[in-house]
Formats: C-alpha cells, structure tokens, sequence
C-alpha cells in the first residue's frame, strides 16, 4: 500500500507499510521521535485455528492454554499482534540508550484503534 504524504510534511514524516518486504527489523525510522500505528494486518481466523492445530499435533495430542481451540486461536492471534507492535515501537529512537543508567530518549506512541474494544484491550497485553 502506498501513502502519499502532503509536502509540507514529507522532510519530517515517513510511512511504512509494516507487512513489506524488510520492515521487520529495518533501523530506517530509529532517529524518530513519534511513532503512530494506524489499523493492524490481520489474517483470516482459520489461519490461527489452523496454526493451533499444527503447534498441538506435534505433541501428538491437544492441550488447551485457554479452554478450547477457538480461544487459543485468538490468544495466539492476539499476542502475534502485540509481538508485532513490540517490534514496530522499537524500530524508533525509544531503543537507543542515552546514559549508563539505560535511559532513553522520549518518544511519543500512538496507536489508532478505530474505536474497536477487541484491540484496545490487545494493547492493554
């Protein structure tokens, strides 16, 4: 997906699209001072069903960390989103010690839910 930036803005924001191809683990962005997450990919729920399934048939039987497939499906869907953000909010200056004491310098987090609960409460992780 391509964001087109207004000019006046283009020498102080930057955008990525976080799924591409070398945005995991780039230090493209690590002298930002803001980082603003808007939306978050998400895969189909049969994905994270699926993914369950696999991960309990290599033990050779099911065992639930939550209560049944369907709810370890949406944990695991859940912390793969908080992993994800994790990553991304680390990709800004907030990773750089300034001092001995392993402080870092501010920075500011923003994440846009859309008002949707289901992610606030992902955030709260």
């Amino acid at each position: 997906m391509n964001y087109s930036i207004p000019d006046q803005y283009k020498d102080q924001v930057e955008s990525i699209h976080w799924g591409s191809k070398g945005a995991r683990g780039s230090s493209a962005f690590k002298n930002c001072n803001k980082a603003i997450v808007i939306g978050w990919h998400r895969r189909p729920f049969h994905y994270y069903v699926s993914t369950v399934m696999a991960i309990n048939q290599m033990i050779g039987h099911y065992i639930s960390t939550t209560g049944s497939v369907s709810s370890d499906a949406t944990h695991l869907e859940n912390m793969l989103i908080v992993d994800d953000m994790i990553q991304f909010f680390n990709r800004v200056r907030c990773r750089t010690a300034i001092d001995n004491n392993g402080n870092c310098p501010t920075v500011e987090l923003y994440c846009f839910t859309g008002g949707k609960t289901k992610m606030e409460e992902v955030i709260r992780m």
